[in-house]
């Protein structure tokens, strides 16, 4: 029996609704994320759903589109986005294959100049993807925790002795944690945040914009912010973004003179404490790269590929904009 789709586009208002049967999905996939990103940087979203003869989705493919002139951008996402994780929904790889080959995704992806995608490793099919003509950019490594299996004790076992030690320095030298409950932590986040990446002559990829944007959207349904605190002051902070089975450590600063108290190693213990106390299944850390690395290894993770980035264009000259793009966006962060 022949299999048919039916291929639309839907609107933001629609998007939650029909993307929740996938449990692929993250909190970068939502409509809330889409919006932080159209209002930050001046996107129109354009979201894909191909739906079998019942109605279900099958397939979900979200996309946020830059204009220059009479050239567009799909990106889902774009490199300095400050996301992590989008691309295609489907329950498996073999299901987006099959899905694809049914339907016109492909004709309506072309109308673009350039298309890129970061496809998660759980649904994206590397056949299908350069049958259509995308090229593989890389693979998207992050250290990612099982918080659903291990107890609390085999948790803070998986941690490397100096974590440990660190974490209890932090203790006796009375840092403490909570989670903020309204958006007068914006101010010191952004100031800390300048402050850190300025020793690298750089500005956060973010701006203190985008932060007010993530707390006013994701409130408590998807956003914590973690503040540690020193006789009151806030010392370092990590904002949490999660869905219904991952915590993602999506940004973080503190104040250097502070550091030696451990203040960050307490903070992301505390945050993996409260993850697993909400029923999550991961601790993702963004990203196995950088300096950073050796910290987020001490807490026990997995180093995985979790994404690959995919990337098309119809000539030169509209692969050229995308990267004019992408260098305006480095600029913002060095200017």
């Amino acid at each position: 029996m022949d299999e048919t789709w039916t291929t639309r586009r839907i609107s933001l208002e629609q998007w939650d609704e029909r993307i929740g049967v996938f449990d692929s999905r993250t909190v970068y996939h939502s409509a809330a994320w889409l919006r932080i990103l159209s209002a930050e940087f001046g996107l129109d979203p354009h979201l894909l759903i191909c739906e079998d003869s019942d109605g279900v989705p099958e397939l979900a493919w979200p996309g946020l589109v830059v204009r220059k002139g009479p050239l567009q951008v799909l990106g889902s996402p774009l490199p300095g986005w400050s996301t992590p994780y989008m691309g295609p929904l489907a329950a498996s790889p073999q299901t987006l294959a099959r899905v694809l080959s049914g339907t016109d995704v492909d004709r309506r992806l072309g109308r673009f100049s350039y298309v890129e995608f970061r496809a998660l490793q759980e649904c994206g099919s590397h056949e299908s993807f350069i049958d259509m003509g995308f090229q593989k950019q890389s693979d998207f490594e992050t250290y990612l925790l099982d918080i659903g299996s291990p107890s609390e004790e085999e948790l803070w076992a998986q941690l490397s002795g100096k974590c440990r030690n660190t974490v209890r320095k932090a203790r006796k030298s009375d840092v403490t944690v909570d989670f903020e409950t309204d958006d007068s932590f914006i101010d010191e986040f952004w100031e800390m945040s300048v402050t850190v990446f300025a020793t690298s002559g750089l500005r956060p990829q973010f701006s203190r914009g985008l932060i007010q944007q993530m707390w006013d959207e994701l409130g408590n349904t998807g956003l914590k912010v973690a503040t540690a605190r020193k006789d009151g002051k806030r010392i370092a902070m990590v904002l949490l973004t999660y869905d219904h089975r991952s915590m993602y450590d999506h940004a973080s600063c503190s104040l250097p003179e502070f550091n030696r108290f451990g203040p960050n190693n307490l903070l992301h213990w505390q945050g993996i404490l409260e993850a697993k106390r909400m029923g999550l299944r991961t601790y993702d850390f963004i990203s196995a790269s950088g300096t950073a690395g050796k910290f987020k290894k001490s807490f026990g993770p997995q180093k995985v590929v979790t994404s690959t980035t995919w990337g098309r264009s119809r000539t030169r000259v509209e692969k050229a904009l995308k990267e004019s793009y992408e260098r305006y966006l480095r600029w913002r962060r060095g200017a």
